[in-house]
């Protein structure tokens, strides 16, 4: 084939708007795109959160400080309980110990009273 030949040939059909096409699907999406942004930024930021569906982002910062309020006073109020009630129990305990009964009083504690003068444990 010479240079001459390949000058005779034309190219028929095709799509030659296909560019621009497809910089205005591009600039549609990111049109789109930025809106949702601006809504959802809206949304999120609006410093109306009396209104339904509004500051989002406010609301909910406002919710995690309750809850971090929440976990720092059950965090060390828990623990003080428990020490507390540790104390409690072994208090109680130590006078339970310290007290000693004969074995008149602990049969009369178990017979739940009704034990006569006449009847003494035997030695």
């Amino acid at each position: 084939m010479s240079s001459n030949d390949l000058n005779k040939f034309e190219q028929h059909g095709g799509f030659p708007t296909l560019i621009s096409a497809i910089a205005q699907f591009i600039a549609s999406v990111v049109v789109k795109v930025l809106e949702a942004l601006k809504d959802l930024f809206i949304m999120l930021f609006n410093p109306k959160v009396w209104q339904s569906g509004q500051g989002l982002f406010w609301k909910y910062l406002w919710w995690c400080l309750k809850v971090a309020g929440y976990l720092v006073v059950f965090s060390f109020g828990g623990p003080l309980l428990i020490l507390i009630g540790i104390i409690m129990l072994y208090s109680n305990l130590a006078l339970k110990v310290s007290t000693l009964k004969t074995e008149a009083e602990e049969k009369e504690e178990e017979s739940g009273g009704n034990v006569e003068k006449g009847d003494d444990i035997e030695e």
